[in-house]
């Protein structure tokens, strides 16, 4: 049923916008309009990159954008009430040629210590198409019943299982940290017996992890090693084991900073940002070689926070420059104890640190992880309100960054939540790893209340490579054009 409380109430921001001379490119157009509309202050804040002394220049004014988009509504598939939920891994599994499940790997806490269940949405209708590249339409309902399975003993005690997972053949696959401080991969059965395996990551002293599929299907994941204070990259084929890539020398979560990890999903780079005493910094590594190609400064906080923060990131892809020209981009989201900035970084990928970046702030102060994603230049935030009352959503567009960044911001004051989480974009289609695209998005929330709430979100979305034929729909940003 439609949930009668869709989000209401347009709230501003700062935004500001950098640039550092030099810019590399990489091919491709990318054209779209704006989202939405926000008029807010422009401000230079002087910072110097890693390996350079050359400070971010401005580059932008700060216009207002065109006539906003009607407010999103949130409907909600349903609640799974569980004793202290405290973080949830999600995943996508195809059960028919026209249907797909989404399995919840629930984290709860009631007093006895962590435990871990599945609960799954089962037969959500999908249109797959194979006819090129894997691409997956689900057609979100308004409701769902899930279904909840027992808890899965091996993973008692276990904690800080990494936001998204995937399922191949029947098996639900994430990252965690298992007691004794190990980070290990849990294979778990997502169809009947709801058992579980567990696969070793190299070392020891260990917490907490992130977790990357790459379009060739191999995998990418993170973990904190407390004893070398540094974030360790593993990767791991399809078939293979677990191999260490590269550290990265970060803050501990013990200090209340966990770094965020993102890869380009063709597999040439991973991304880790965080703080490594001192201001927020994003460091780029090579895949093949395990090199780390550059780090440089992105945010300006100098205080490490006194609350727990997650620093996340994600993959934006083809973005417009100033001056002409394109390049790969990185979205962030860099909490503090005063503010919470929305950033946007590009060129990445190359063998230099990135020229240009936006920045959006909103005023206050948020916990825990998010749900945070970007998609060229869009980027889509889900979220404690900052000002500590009800949830906030905001799509942010900062135009590639050829163009000073616009929001539209919604705030319902009629509830609370604890974190939030989106459903991947990607899934496992036949042993390749397909698109999914979702004609609403799906989110998830821990609720004050224990309670785990999903919500299909009527929130704007661009799509690209995907234009043709049923896979179009009403609700892409400024509508969608061929890209080459």
């Amino acid at each position: 049923m439609r949930d009668s409380k869709a989000i209401g109430t347009e709230t501003g921001s700062e935004t500001r916008a950098q640039h550092h001379p030099g810019s590399g490119k990489r091919p491709s157009p990318l054209g779209w309009t704006l989202v939405a509309g926000a008029i807010a202050a422009l401000v230079y804040i002087p910072a110097v990159l890693t390996g350079a002394q050359d400070p971010w220049q401005q580059s932008h004014v700060l216009g207002p954008g065109p006539t906003p988009t009607p407010e999103p509504v949130l409907d909600k598939m349903g609640d799974i009430p569980l004793d202290g939920p405290f973080a949830v891994t999600v995943g996508y599994g195809l059960s028919s040629s026209t249907s797909v499940d989404l399995h919840l790997l629930i984290g709860a806490n009631g007093g006895t210590g962590n435990t871990f269940r599945l609960a799954t949405a089962e037969d959500i209708p999908a249109v797959v198409d194979l006819s090129t590249n894997a691409l997956v339409r689900v057609l979100v309902p308004d409701d769902g019943n899930f279904l909840v399975q027992p808890t899965i003993t091996i993973l008692n005690g276990s904690c800080c299982a990494a936001d998204q997972g995937f399922v191949d053949n029947g098996i639900f696959h994430t990252t965690l940290t298992t007691p004794g401080l190990n980070t290990q991969e849990a294979l778990i059965d997502a169809v009947a017996t709801n058992s579980a395996s567990l696969v070793d990551f190299p070392g020891s002293s260990q917490v907490s992890s992130w977790l990357d599929m790459l379009t060739n299907a191999d995998l990418v994941a993170s973990t904190y090693n407390t004893s070398t204070s540094q974030v360790q990259i593993f990767t791991r084929s399809p078939s293979g084991a677990w191999t260490p890539l590269e550290n990265v020398p970060m803050d501990s979560p013990f200090t209340n900073s966990h770094w965020g990890q993102a890869s380009d999903p063709d597999g040439d780079k991973i991304f880790v940002i965080g703080r490594n005493n001192g201001p927020v910094q994003l460091t780029q590594v090579d895949a093949g070689t395990g090199n780390q190609d550059w780090t440089t400064q992105v945010d300006f906080q100098a205080a490490p926070p006194t609350g727990f923060r997650y620093f996340q990131i994600d993959w934006s892809g083809q973005v417009d420059l100033p001056g002409g020209g394109t390049g790969d981009a990185i979205a962030f989201f860099s909490p503090s104890d005063t503010e919470v900035d929305i950033g946007l970084v590009a060129p990445v990928g190359g063998p230099s640190p990135p020229n240009y970046l936006q920045i959006v702030t909103f005023p206050g102060s948020v916990t825990d992880r998010q749900a945070f994603s970007s998609d060229h230049g869009i980027i889509h935030l889900h979220f404690p309100d900052p000002d500590g009352t009800g949830v906030q959503t905001s799509v942010i567009n900062c135009n590639g960054l050829a163009g000073p960044c616009t929001h539209k911001t919604y705030k319902d004051d009629s509830r609370d939540i604890l974190w939030s989480g989106f459903a991947p974009d990607t899934m496992v289609v036949q042993g390749s790893v397909g698109t999914v695209i979702p004609d609403h998005r799906i989110i998830v929330e821990g609720t004050p209340t224990n309670a785990v709430s999903v919500w299909a979100g009527d929130l704007p979305q661009v799509v690209h490579n995907h234009e043709s034929g049923e896979l179009q729909w009403n609700n892409v940003v400024g509508g969608s054009e061929e890209r080459p």
